[in-house]
């Protein structure tokens, strides 16, 4: 019986692929429709599993703006153009 449960597809891609083609090749012959062993949460577990990294931390937040923020209203961003128009004139 063969199956995939050995197989490391992080090291070993090619066997992987051919262990699969090899099973591929089986079921087309007449072969085993079912892998016996392999289920879906198995090949789910698995992965899971070697996509998952223990060691993960997740990294701090990051500042985009000073806080605390201040915040410009429409009365004070009025006041800001006319002086800057009354700076460039010359007023």
């Amino acid at each position: 019986m063969m199956t995939l449960r050995h197989v490391n597809t992080r090291q070993c891609v090619k066997e992987a692929w051919a262990k699969v083609r090899q099973l591929t090749k089986a079921r087309s012959k007449g072969g085993p429709q079912d892998p016996a062993g392999i289920t879906a949460h198995v090949l789910n577990s698995n992965y899971a599993a070697v996509s998952t990294d223990s060691r993960y931390r997740t990294p701090p937040a990051k500042q985009t703006a000073p806080t605390p923020c201040q915040y410009v209203t429409e009365t004070v961003s009025n006041q800001l153009l006319q002086d800057l128009i009354t700076y460039r004139h010359g007023f």
